[in-house]
């Protein structure tokens, strides 16, 4: 896997579109954001996606790559980029719970803290959009969306109760879920609340890793 030339290549078309979008070289953007997805696509590919629970991971990352390109214009499409990462999110969700999971009481404590994190950062963004125009209209895909994204979280930490997924590939997958919710909450925050001038970079950051994690630990799943 970390032989693959398509792999090392993601990272590179990563840090490119970090640079970029630090310098907020728009142009270059158009072609880096949609690349990256497109490159974990074709990795995701060739190291034998497309079959099994991993179907899901796989349509998965397409709604991605369209949620990428609407959020290239955020200000005319964000909606329909929330809806497709909704739409994201519900695949992976999909894909994680394809193998039952073994009861442990540790999965009551893996609740609790997604509940928390999810109640805190929810109370943090709807606090923020109160204060625009746009409450009433993005309340509930917002809403929706969070609750989507929580799901999947939890459904990655599960992993680690179910037999089919060994425990490294768990890891990864879980690591990969909270960077992408450490992602989408430093978009929310970022355009609801107060912008800040690290956030355009950090959610980048944190999106990519989250999504080569999520998927890598998928396939080691499956290996």
């Amino acid at each position: 896997m970390l032989a693959s030339i398509l792999f090392w290549l993601i990272f590179l078309l990563m840090a490119v579109d970090w640079i970029a979008t630090g310098l907020k070289f728009r142009t270059v953007r158009q072609i880096t954001k949609p690349g990256v997805l497109i490159v974990i696509i074709l990795w995701f590919s060739t190291q034998g996606g497309w079959h099994g629970a991993l179907i899901w991971f796989g349509v998965g990352l397409v709604f991605s790559l369209l949620g990428d390109i609407f959020l290239l214009r955020p200000e005319r499409t964000f909606l329909a980029g929330l809806v497709s990462f909704l739409l994201g999110h519900v695949c992976y969700i999909a894909g994680f719970n394809v193998y039952p999971i073994r009861w442990n009481g540790l999965i009551l404590l893996a609740l609790g803290g997604v509940l928390l994190a999810a109640v805190l950062i929810g109370r943090h963004i709807l606090r923020g959009l109160k204060r625009g125009d746009s409450y009433s209209r993005l309340k509930i895909p917002v809403l929706t969306y969070m609750t989507a994204i929580s799901f999947m979280v939890l459904s990655a930490l599960e992993c680690f109760f179910r037999p089919a997924w060994p425990i490294r590939a768990a890891l990864v997958s879980s690591l990969g879920a909270a960077s992408f919710l450490a992602s989408d909450s430093i978009l929310a925050s970022d355009r609801f609340v107060r912008q800040r001038p690290w956030a355009p970079v950090a959610l980048m950051i944190t999106y990519h890793l989250g999504q080569v994690l999520i998927i890598a630990g998928a396939l080691l799943a499956q290996g």
